[in-house]
């Protein structure tokens, strides 16, 4: 298999997919370990269905200190990606430019962007919550509250069941949901960083926290889920077919029926599970340099390490 050539030197730090065959990773080069500098920063496309040396594209987007990519199907399908700034680039069905920012806040600052329900919501610190409507429109949604301060550093991640039922979390212990109107906080037993949110199919909301433990429940029912399987750092979660995926560097495990075990799935042998994404029916899990995708029967490897 061939490398794409301008994938020399990026190391991955996301991937998404758009559809089954539509697939992009995100990354940057690394000159140095401070992460607070800007890097130079692509995202890197591929079609899984054209022949394999016709099936990879890239976009240098510029510098930034991070970047979040996701597919967008609102107002129109298209490939978005967020800069930690709030910087937005967007690529797809003819169109490839910068858009106007997420928000003209100075020093603003974004953890993640999601596409739930088909919109791209982002959030950060402060407890930002923003979703794109329409082409150069982002909607603030964190009216009511409270700006985060002390040992809550604001939301981290974002999910839905819709778009009058999302939960952000982040912060120790700092869970809100949020009914289309206003935002509840969520009492949780636990003061635990919360790194992220999955909302499964099966209706309940799973919190991946950074004590190697989950909170899983919805309204006013929460527990921990308590596992002894990996000593690992957890690093990315997905709901994929009828469980949750959890990833570290070094394995894949899976959340189904309540209990944590090692993932009946085994992907190709790969230096780093770290990246994951779930869609359309795939299972794409990526390292910082290769990536395979599970089709529900079967892997395919999409990129090799060099």
């Amino acid at each position: 298999m061939a490398r794409y050539q301008y994938l020399d030197d990026y190391q991955f730090s996301g991937c998404a997919i758009r559809r089954s065959n539509l697939l992009t990773f995100f990354g940057q080069i690394w000159g140095d370990t401070d992460s607070l500098q800007t890097r130079p920063t692509a995202a890197f496309f591929c079609n899984t269905q054209k022949p394999a040396d016709a099936r990879w594209a890239y976009r240098k987007i510029g510098e930034a200190t991070g970047i979040h990519g996701l597919p967008v199907f609102v107002p129109d399908e298209r490939w978005l990606f967020v800069m930690d700034d709030g910087f937005v680039y967007v690529v797809g069905q003819g169109e490839d430019a910068p858009e106007k920012p997420v928000s003209k806040e100075k020093h603003a600052f974004f953890q993640t962007a999601r596409c739930i329900e088909q919109h791209a919501y982002a959030v950060g610190p402060l407890r930002r919550v923003f979703r794109r409507d329409a082409r150069n429109k982002w909607v603030r949604l964190d009216a009511g509250l409270p700006k985060s301060s002390g040992d809550d550093s604001g939301f981290d991640d974002i999910d839905g069941f819709s778009a009058s039922d999302l939960y952000a979390c982040g912060g120790q212990g700092d869970l809100w949901s949020f009914d289309g109107k206003r935002w509840s906080r969520i009492d949780v037993p636990t003061n635990a960083a919360l790194w992220h949110v999955v909302c499964g199919v099966d209706g309940l909301v799973y919190v991946m926290t950074d004590q190697r433990k989950f909170l899983v429940g919805r309204g006013d029912s929460w527990r921990i889920i308590e596992q002894d399987k990996t000593e690992d750092v957890f690093e990315d979660m997905v709901w994929y077919e009828d469980r949750v995926y959890v990833s570290t560097v070094d394995a894949l495990y899976e959340i189904v029926k309540g209990v944590f075990k090692p993932s009946r799935l085994k992907p190709p042998a790969q230096e780093s599970y770290a990246h994951m994404a779930a869609g359309d029916g795939v299972l794409l899990v990526a390292g910082s340099d290769e990536a395979s995708l599970y089709d529900g029967k079967k892997w395919t490897v999409v990129l090799k390490a060099p």
